[in-house]
C-alpha cells in the first residue's frame, strides 16, 4: 500500500460512518400529561407542569421513553399525545453529529380513532436551518388517518446539514377541527459524522507512514535519497 492510498483510507475512516443515528434522549415542551384521555406514554426523565397549577400541559426533560424505545405500539397506549393548539415542541438529542436524510413518525399498528396519521406537517429545525415540511402518510394500514408519517430532507435546505439536536414544532393536522395526533416511535435515517482529527493527528499519522515506508525499503535493500 503506497502513502497516498493509506492517506485516503485514513481520512475516509476518520470523517464519516455509514451507521444510522440513535435518539439518546428527548424533551417535550407543552406536552400532554402521560395519562391524558386514553393516551399513555413512558418517560424516565423529569416531568413538570408547563403552567403552574395546570393538570394538562407538562414539560418533559432529560429522559427517554415511548418515542425512542424501539417499540411501535398497537394502540394509543405507549404513544405521545399531541394537541396542536397548545404548541408542543419535541427536541431530539442524538449521540453525535449526523447528516439526517429522513425522519419517520410511527403512530400505531391499530387505531380506532383519528389521531393516527392525522398529521399534515410540522416545522423541523436543526443546524441553524428551520423549515416547515409536509409529512406524507405511509404504511400497510394507511387508510383514512390510520397511517405513519415521513419527513424527507432530500432537496431541501436541511439536506446534508450535520446536527446532534433536532427540534420539531408547529404541528398541523389534516382536520383543523380535530387537532389531535399521536406518536408511538420516532426513527432517523442518516449517516453518523465522526469528528475531523486535529492537524497534530494527521502529522503523527504521516510520520508513522514514512517510518513504515523507510523500514520496508531497508528490508528489501532499496536505496533512496531523502534530499
Amino acid at each position: 500500500m503506497n502513502l497516498l492510498k493509506a492517506s485516503v483510507i485514513f481520512m475516509a475512516l476518520s470523517c464519516a460512518s455509514v451507521n444510522a443515528q440513535t435518539i439518546v434522549t428527548y424533551d417535550i415542551t407543552n406536552g400532554r400529561a402521560q395519562n391524558a384521555g386514553h393516551w399513555s406514554n413512558n418517560y424516565n426523565g423529569e416531568i413538570t407542569p408547563a403552567t403552574p397549577g395546570s393538570n394538562w400541559n407538562y414539560n418533559y426533560t432529560g429522559g427517554s421513553g415511548s418515542l425512542n424505545d424501539g417499540v411501535i405500539p398497537n394502540s394509543i397506549e405507549s404513544t405521545q399525545f399531541i394537541y396542536a393548539p397548545e404548541n408542543p415542541i419535541i427536541t431530539l438529542h442524538l449521540s453525535g453529529k449526523t447528516i439526517v436524510s429522513e425522519m419517520n413518525f410511527y403512530s400505531m399498528l391499530y387505531a380506532w380513532n383519528g389521531s393516527a396519521g392525522n398529521l399534515s406537517g410540522a416545522t423541523v429545525s436543526f443546524g441553524g436551518q428551520s423549515l416547515y415540511m409536509d409529512s406524507p402518510n405511509w404504511g400497510p394500514r394507511c387508510s383514512s388517518y390510520l397511517c405513519n408519517n415521513r419527513f424527507s430532507f432530500a432537496g431541501t435546505a436541511l439536506e446534508g446539514v450535520a446536527t446532534d439536536v433536532i427540534t420539531i414544532s408547529g404541528f398541523k393536522t389534516k382536520v383543523a377541527s380535530d387537532p389531535l395526533y399521536s406518536i408511538g416511535e420516532i426513527t432517523l435515517n442518516g449517516s453518523l459524522v465522526s469528528p475531523v482529527p486535529e492537524p497534530s493527528t494527521y502529522g503523527m499519522f504521516f510520520v508513522g507512514v514514512v517510518v513504515l515506508v523507510l523500514r520496508a525499503r531497508r528490508k528489501h535493500g532499496v536505496k533512496f535519497d531523502m534530499a
